[in-house]
């Protein structure tokens, strides 16, 4: 078995601070990571933490560099703008990429003999 390579490390970005905090990376996809993405951003922990995440699969994307933004959704009915990630606030940020041969799917194939890569990358910002 051969190990994939090592995820190359996104730089977090903010992309709006209203109506609230949001973040987000930009990813090139890999050879080996190039089927499913994903990002995570997290303040604080137990019931005070607040988790904001993205992930895209390779037929939504279309190509190119993959961009994980938090989306807007302080229209979406039931959303509270006071559940968003807080400014000035130490922020932990993940990015990961799967890859698997075969076809393109929300998941790789399970079959014996199937395998699939994984890598990730992790930090924390201060927005």
């Amino acid at each position: 078995m051969t190990l994939g390579a090592s995820l190359s490390v996104p730089t977090p970005a903010t992309i709006a601070s209203s109506p609230y905090l949001r973040l987000g990376v930009t990813y090139t996809p890999q050879p080996d990571y190039d089927r499913l993405w994903g990002s995570s951003f997290s303040q604080g922990l137990g019931s005070t933490a607040r988790v904001e995440a993205v992930t895209m699969t390779s037929a939504y994307a279309g190509g190119g560099p993959v961009t994980l933004d938090v989306p807007d959704v302080s229209g979406a009915a039931g959303w509270n703008d006071a559940w968003a990630l807080l400014p000035g606030v130490s922020t932990n940020w993940s990015v990961f990429g799967y890859g698997w041969p075969g076809p393109s799917a929300p998941a790789p194939p399970v079959a014996n003999g199937s395998t699939f890569k994984l890598a990730e990358q992790n930090g924390t910002i201060t927005p």
